[in-house]
């Protein structure tokens, strides 16, 4: 997860595509069908791990250092976890 926040949530993350997820699907299109999986994995993981909001902003903000802020967008870090790990288990296949 770290490469997905360090790498493409940088600063500018918003002149790769026009949504956040959109950042992710760009993840997804420039690594290897296996980075997709893993990330998913990873999320599933937390979330089994049993993953709280405070938790999930801390990992997004705080390890990872990710420039976007889904409150921003009227959403929770829990909702954004959600939303990229279903985008990324219909974007990747096993």
């Amino acid at each position: 997860m770290r490469e997905l926040m360090d790498s493409y949530f940088h600063q500018d993350y918003d002149l790769d595509a026009e949504t956040p997820i959109g950042v992710v699907e760009y993840f997804v299109r420039e690594n290897p069908p296996e980075y997709g999986r893993g990330l998913a994995d990873e999320i599933e993981a937390l979330f089994a791990a049993g993953l709280d909001e405070e938790m999930a902003k801390r990992i997004w903000n705080g390890d990872g250092r990710a420039n976007y802020d889904p409150t921003a967008d009227g959403i929770s870090y829990l909702s954004w976890f959600t939303q990229m790990r279903d985008f990324l288990r219909k974007e990747v296949k096993r």
